[in-house]
């Protein structure tokens, strides 16, 4: 009895000490609101600050903390303690001076908040960062919240911290919990203008993270229109335009293992990565800025985002800032339309997520001036890993290098039209484990050389980069300008196992080869079993070409494929049950459109009659073909070559 009279005690104590100790404030004007939070910070207790659904317009800075930058709301910085907003509308007046809503150095909590027109200001200590929050320690929640028209733009006057980070929140050695069920649109971070050769970096046009900060789940989230720009080459002959990194999120010196552990049923939408220009006056061989990630970028980062899955990535670009006409100029590179990593990084597990009209684009020059290069029309890998690639669709990304107009200088470089990986000086480019996934209608082109439609890998002297296992894949009516309509392997680069795939229909517009699959000297094949390779072309006439394989460069292992035509490699018709055409007599697999068979994908479904049925070899054990669960990868007397399962 006592027992229980303890327990019911305790209780009791709890619910009247949580509701006496979180203290309600509801304000109804600009002052009342700045009231609230100053008192709040000071009474010792947990806070809730209800807006009431109504619009608060800041016209004036509140303070400017620790030569941090102006902030329009009082300092975030109580102990111990939390401070909850929520329900309605904080925004910064047009006419206002500058500055951000929140420097938050406490515990904050926002739930149906809008923070509209934020312009983080400078201050003493530091880069520019955080549009509308900037964030020093904890937000366990942003749930129902809007940030729309933040901007921060870096220094243009003093001869240091020129970079901006966080168009909308930047969080810098803190933490977020979880992002859900919110919209970030037309946020944008702007370098300031250099007063140097190498020129500052516009990172996170959404949301920045750096060094020890992280957050543990994005979901339900819009990120639509958000933009990184960096800043022009200006004073210096020889100058170099400033990067722009993340269009939509942008991360920076991460240390966490996990800087972001969940990126859950998000859409990025039209967000862009823009490199700084070189500036056009008195210019000599000035170097424009490079883009990377159109959406999301890590640069300088030996971290990892944990899993992304369930997301959809549509038209974000990456784009290398402009010569600006300027004589002898360099227009940047791009890397990555939606995402890229960098050296040392790595995306653990991509799935359930389409990659839709993604670009990375190179800028063209006139005259003197160099195009740009683009790689990676959705991903760019640089000496970075990516775990897994699961039941996802990447479909009419592209990159294009940049069009010079003068006939002496056609010399732009397009790589992946939706994925490259490469290696850096010291870390290989490296993608584990591939499966039931589509690549269709990518493209890649360029003046000088557009290679892989799809995919892109290439090592280089030092190190391999390899693509581990590929199985029940899909590459259809992909297109490179030179070499590799789908998959082109470049110098150093390898795909260990290869098998129950399907590329058709894919085409090099110009006849250099390898209408499907291209292998460039040192690369190759380890294993490659049950995979149709057909009906793909070389050159815009009716030639069938579908692997083009250059000396030193290897298929080893191979059996129960179905190639269209024979000529460029060495699988050989009647060999290891390999099924193989000619020119004269190009071995059709009878395939129906590319269309939603079911699964997750879509598929090339085998019509009645076609050679690939019952001729294939399980040589993975798979136990369902590219559809996913429910469609057994064997059916009736023998397994199907391709992805494609007949039940």
């Amino acid at each position: 009895m006592n027992f229980l009279f303890h327990i019911f005690a305790f209780l009791l104590y709890s619910f009247f000490s949580f509701y006496s100790f979180a203290t309600l404030y509801t304000p109804l004007s600009v002052y009342e609101l700045i009231y609230s939070m100053n008192n709040a910070q000071t009474n010792g207790q947990n806070d809730i600050i209800d807006l009431g659904g109504n619009i608060f317009t800041l016209t004036a800075v509140d303070n400017s903390n620790g030569g941090l930058g102006a902030n329009g709301l009082p300092y975030v910085n109580e102990a111990g303690f939390s401070l909850t907003i929520r329900n309605g509308e904080i925004r910064r007046a047009a006419s206002a001076p500058r500055f951000r809503f929140i420097l938050n150095d406490s515990t904050l909590n926002l739930e149906g908040v809008t923070f509209r027109n934020g312009f983080a200001e400078r201050g003493t200590s530091g880069a520019t960062r955080g549009g509308a929050i900037f964030n020093l320690k904890d937000i366990p929640l942003i749930n129902n919240c809007q940030f729309i028209a933040n901007q921060v733009e870096g220094n243009s006057f003093g001869s240091i911290w020129k970079e901006a980070l966080g168009g909308a929140i930047a969080v810098y050695k803190g933490s977020i919990g979880k992002i859900t069920n919110s919209l970030f649109d037309n946020n944008l971070v702007i370098a300031g203008i250099s007063s140097s050769q190498v020129s500052a970096i516009g990172l996170g046009g959404a949301i920045s993270i750096e060094y020890s900060g992280t957050i543990d789940t994005i979901s339900n989230t819009t990120f639509s229109n958000n933009k990184a720009i960096g800043s022009a080459a200006n004073a210096a002959d020889s100058g170099i335009g400033g990067k722009a990194i993340g269009g939509a999120i942008g991360i920076y010196f991460a240390s966490k293992i996990n800087v972001i552990s969940l990126v859950k049923e998000n859409s990025f939408i039209n967000n862009q990565a823009i490199g700084g220009e070189a500036d056009f006056y008195e210019s000599i061989s000035k170097f424009a800025g490079s883009a990377y990630g159109g959406a999301i970028g890590a640069y300088k980062s030996k971290s990892s985002i944990n899993n992304i899955t369930q997301n959809n990535f549509d038209s974000n670009k990456a784009l290398g800032g402009s010569p600006d006409f300027g004589y002898s100029a360099f227009a940047g590179d791009a890397f990555g339309g939606a995402i890229y990593s960098c050296p040392n990084f790595r995306l653990n597990r991509i799935s359930f997520t389409n990659f839709i009209a993604n670009q990375a684009q190179g800028l063209s020059g006139v005259l003197s001036q160099k195009s740009g290069n683009a790689f990676g029309g959705a991903i760019a890998l640089e000496g970075s890993e990516i775990g897994t690639i699961l039941s996802s669709t990447f479909d009419s990304n592209k990159a294009f290098g940049g069009d010079n107009l003068s006939l002496s200088s056609n010399d732009s470089i397009a790589k992946g039209g939706a994925v490259y990986m490469s290696a850096s000086s010291a870390s290989p480019g490296v993608l584990y484990n591939l499966y039931d996934s589509t690549y269709s209608n990518n493209k890649v082109q360029a003046n000088d050389s557009a290679l892989g439609g799809a995919i892109f890998v290439e090592g280089n002297v030092n190190t391999e980069s390899f693509i581990s296992y590929i199985n029940n894949v899909t590459f259809s009516s992909n297109t490179a300008g030179h070499f590799g309509g789908a998959i082109s392997l470049g110098l150093a680069a390898a795909i260990y196992d290869f098998g129950s795939s399907t590329i058709a229909n894919n085409q090099v517009l110009d006849n250099a080869g390898g209408g499907g699959i291209y292998l460039n000297k040192n690369s190759r094949i380890d294993n490659f079993f049950s995979n149709i390779v057909a009906l793909n072309r070389s050159g815009v006439g009716p030639l069938y070409q579908d692997i083009q394989i250059s000396i030193e460069s290897f298929i080893f292992n191979n059996s129960h494929n179905l190639i269209g035509v024979d000529t460029g490699h060495n699988i050989i018709n009647g060999n290891n049950n390999n099924q193989v055409g000619t020119t004269a007599f190009n071995l059709d697999p009878l395939l129906g459109e590319l269309q939603n068979n079911g699964g997750f994908t879509a598929t090339h479904a085998l019509l009645p009659g076609s050679p690939a049925i019952n001729t294939g070899l399980n040589f993975y054990y798979s136990s369902n073909d590219q559809r996913g669960l429910g469609f057994i990868r064997t059916v009736g007397e023998g397994t199907d070559i391709g992805a494609f399962e007949l039940q």
